[in-house]
């Protein structure tokens, strides 16, 4: 309880206090507990990940939650949440731990409803057959 009131009243981007919470939230888990408030406590570590602009680390969080079948988080909450994740070329190399994370950043990649945020990263975007090439920066 303490670490969501801690979390509830953190800034988007207060990194040191964010970084605080989320330490709360790890030492929860620490001990055993049952599923269902595990989940949960995954689900606000991947948040606090979200507040302090590491999306590469909540997303990886929400797509394991995503495939437990003993999660409590509900399907279309994780879904909302994966969708809200800007992928940045910086972060990349973070998705490639497992099939299913490397899966999901290739799927944002490809998908031409995404490539807004790229453009914004200096990606030009040939569109034909799947090229995608980052632009010298000046």
């Amino acid at each position: 309880m303490r670490c969501k009131l801690e979390l509830r009243a953190a800034q988007p981007n207060d990194d040191s206090t964010l970084a605080q919470v989320r330490l709360c939230f790890e030492s929860f888990l620490a001990q055993p507990k049952p599923a269902a408030l595990t989940s949960e406590a995954r689900g606000w570590i991947a948040r606090t990940d979200f507040l302090r602009g590491r999306h590469a680390s909540a997303a990886r969080f929400y797509l394991d939650e995503l495939a437990k079948e003993t999660s409590n988080i509900r399907r279309e909450r994780l879904l909302e949440s994966l969708r809200l994740i800007e992928l940045t070329l910086q972060d990349l190399d973070e998705y490639f731990d497992t099939p299913a994370h490397a899966l999901f950043a290739a799927n944002r990649i490809t998908n031409f409803e995404n490539l807004n945020p790229l453009m914004r990263l200096n990606v030009r975007v040939d569109r034909s057959p799947i090229s995608f090439v980052r632009q010298p920066t000046r």
